[in-house]
């Protein structure tokens, strides 16, 4: 074997990038360019992806059409590195190949290819200029592709001076050569097969994703590098949504998928609700909260330090602001939950920053679930409410998925899971910005009351264990950041409405403060220096109550009473 050589170093945004994924197939992300969409109804078959990314990977099993072509368009490349990770389930196959659309003499490289043969990776790059014949590598020993594994695979050439690079995995050997080339543009690259068939090598029978073409021909040592371009997080574009798809196992037997990794959605956020890093997405370390300070509630059995108590008031509310391309394709948004018997109001949702409009809304009005969602311009999509699924001053699981292969929502408490059937297609639109809020936002009065610990944004959906999936990523990041320098309550202009006429909260529940006030505007003043107060009952009789939390369920009738919550 020849000797490995390990190359360090940060490699550079690729010129296109590929990535052979069930949500793009042939959609270039790079630039947003699509090269040559699928046809109508043309079904491209997808398979397990890479463990280190977060999507399906292409799958190519040796048909008459079971290749992706590639058009390069006219430009000056100079230095050229063509990229691919590929997992391959025999011995025999073509890879990628490029062949430049003019193929008279001139001082190019004008073809180029990497195959697996005899179990062995071959690649060869030509000229017709020189009568060099093809330059094939590696120029040594073989290097033996193990099949059923993922393997890197990175061919390379400089133009001046000329050196001739294969990167496989951590190995890579140079070449060098007399020759100046630059990469002879337009041409077509494709993936899966040969260009013109010779005969010599049949197709490939495999996966192949996170596929590139880069204007650097070093610094491709790294496995990680070009996996963080190809991460779904990272694409400057998203992709449309796909006109069909099978799974592979449709087209082969169940048995030649036993060796893949398990594929598990990644982490896009992690806000982590605790009394220790509330304001931190702990998984990029961004303060990003416009939190003031928040309320403190009991901690959940699994996890250190106290949750984030939700009084179901306008001042009990956290927003951050992501990126809608994140949220384009499947994704899930998980969290853990203990509502009060009297909650009535939002959990969680989406909102357009740009319009306010809700992408999609959680509300729990005492043991019912209401979840909407909607198109970005507002349009209804989807509405369900699952009566008698919520448990009062229980910690419960609750995760909104969105699967972007049947653009339906799955609604999961705990291990139960619900469908909300969308007659939306897939989210489209890009370079906006979506707020991710939790409880009540400025423009509702009443929201959430209870305690949230853990709100994480996957991108992708989860088979049956969610559950302990969500609890080993939690534990697994329950990094603190730093604690929270704020004053009790929030300050500055508030006010008070009346929510309810002719109703009170019940004499069970305790109020914080119980006075007598024959004025209502001393009994709202004195809710307004309290520091927790949230809301106020006030009746003819002089009888002042106030509470630290709002809600509009479980009130009783009392004709000379009325009811009256904070507003910013």
């Amino acid at each position: 074997m020849v000797t490995t050589t390990v190359v360090n170093g940060l490699l550079v945004q690729p010129k296109y990038l590929w990535p052979l994924s069930g949500e793009t197939f042939k959609f270039e992300v790079q630039n947003g360019g699509n090269v040559q969409s699928p046809a109508n109804g043309e079904c491209l078959a997808v398979g397990p992806g890479h463990p280190t990314l977060s999507y399906n990977a292409m799958y190519f099993d040796r048909a008459a059409n079971s290749h992706v072509d590639i058009t390069i368009p006219s430009q000056t490349i100079n230095d050229v590195g063509f990229s691919a990770f590929f997992y391959s389930m025999d011995e025999d196959g073509v890879v990628f190949h490029y062949k430049s659309d003019n193929q008279d003499p001139a001082d190019y490289l004008s073809e180029l290819i990497v195959k697996v043969k005899g179990g062995s990776l071959k690649a060869e790059i030509d000229s017709r200029a020189l009568d060099i014949g093809r330059l094939k590598m590696p120029t040594k020993l073989p290097y033996n592709i193990p099949v059923n594994e993922w393997t890197m695979v990175t061919f390379t050439n400089s133009y001046n001076p000329g050196v001739t690079r294969l990167y496989i995995n951590t190995f890579v050997e140079p070449y060098s050569h007399p020759f100046i080339l630059r990469l002879r543009t337009p041409g077509k690259l494709r993936f899966g097969a040969e260009l013109t068939s010779t005969g010599l090598v049949s197709p490939f029978k495999g996966f192949i994703t996170c596929a590139a073409l880069y204007t650097v021909a070093t610094g491709f040592g790294n496995q990680q590098d070009l996996l963080q371009h190809c991460s779904k997080t990272n694409w400057p574009n998203p992709a449309p949504t796909p006109p069909c798809q099978i799974w592979f196992e449709e087209t082969t037997t169940a048995s030649v998928s036993t060796e893949l990794p398990e594929h598990k959605p990644a982490i896009i956020y992690i806000w982590s609700m605790d009394d220790a890093s509330t304001e931190y997405n702990v998984f990029t370390m961004d303060n990003t909260s416009n939190v003031d300070c928040p309320r403190y509630g009991k901690p959940h059995p699994e996890f250190p330090h106290n949750s984030v108590h939700f009084d179901g008031s306008v001042m009990s509310g956290l927003q951050t602001t992501i990126a809608f391309n994140e949220l384009i394709g499947s994704f899930t948004l998980a969290g853990y939950i203990v509502p009060r018997s009297s909650t009535s109001g939002v959990v969680f949702q989406l909102i357009m920053e740009s319009s306010l409009t809700s992408l999609f809304r959680v509300d729990i009005i005492g043991a019912d679930l209401l979840f909407k969602s909607f198109d970005p311009f507002g349009g209804a999509c989807s509405s369900v409410l699952l009566s008698g699924v919520i448990t009062a001053d229980q910690w419960q699981l609750l995760a909104i998925e969105k699967n972007n292969v049947t653009n339906n929502w799955t609604i999961l408490l705990d291990s139960a899971r619900y469908a909300a059937n969308s007659i939306c297609g897939d989210w489209t639109m890009s370079n906006f910005k979506v707020v991710v809020s939790i409880g009540t936002t400025a423009t509702e009065v009443v929201g959430f009351y209870g305690d949230i610990r853990w709100l994480i944004l996957f991108d992708g959906v989860f088979d049956e264990e969610v559950d302990e999936e969500i609890k080993d990523v939690c534990l697994g990041n329950n990094t603190l950041g730093s604690n929270l320098k704020c004053s009790s309550t929030k300050t500055g202009s508030r006010y008070h409405i009346r929510l309810k006429t002719g109703y009170k909260v019940p004499d069970e529940i305790q109020a914080i403060e119980t006075m007598i006030s024959k004025s209502l505007t001393y009994c709202a003043v004195q809710c307004y220096f309290s520091a927790y107060c949230r809301s106020f009952s006030w009746n003819q009789n002089g009888g002042c109550l106030l509470y630290d939390f709002v809600t509009l369920r479980g009130l009783i009738i009392s004709t000379e009473t009325n009811y009256y919550a904070v507003r910013n």
